[in-house]
């Protein structure tokens, strides 16, 4: 149980008579450009899209993964949407191809990628 107390700062600072329970909280104080750093630290820097580390280029059989692409397509073009899109599956199964044909295709309309590679 989580209960309040008079020298809370952040996202609780002046909150009272409230209780949160089996909760998980995270530390959303650090800017934009510092979390985006946390994440190319520990990132695969040869599987940033434009890497001068990617071996080679990865494609998609053709007829395959068009169902996938669709949807990652329409959540790119919504414009009040989610800013992150999870893509998961088992290993194999084209997640980082589908990753790359995106970001190439958006590159190719320059739109915006990810600040990620810019750090």
């Amino acid at each position: 149980m989580f209960t309040t107390s008079n020298n809370m700062n952040g996202s609780f600072s002046g909150a009272h008579n409230f209780q949160i329970f089996s909760a998980t909280f995270t530390d959303d104080s650090a800017s934009k450009k510092d979390k985006m750093r946390a994440l190319y630290n520990v990132c695969a820097h040869a599987a940033i899209f434009d890497s001068k580390e990617r071996s080679s280029i990865s494609k998609c059989l053709e007829g395959t993964a068009q169902s996938s692409l669709s949807r990652i397509r329409n959540w790119g073009d919504r414009v009040n949407g989610s800013l992150m899109l999870w893509l998961c599956g088992p290993v194999g199964t084209g997640k980082f191809t589908i990753s790359q044909i995106m970001a190439e295709e958006w590159a190719s309309q320059e739109r915006a990628i990810s600040q990620a590679s810019a750090l």
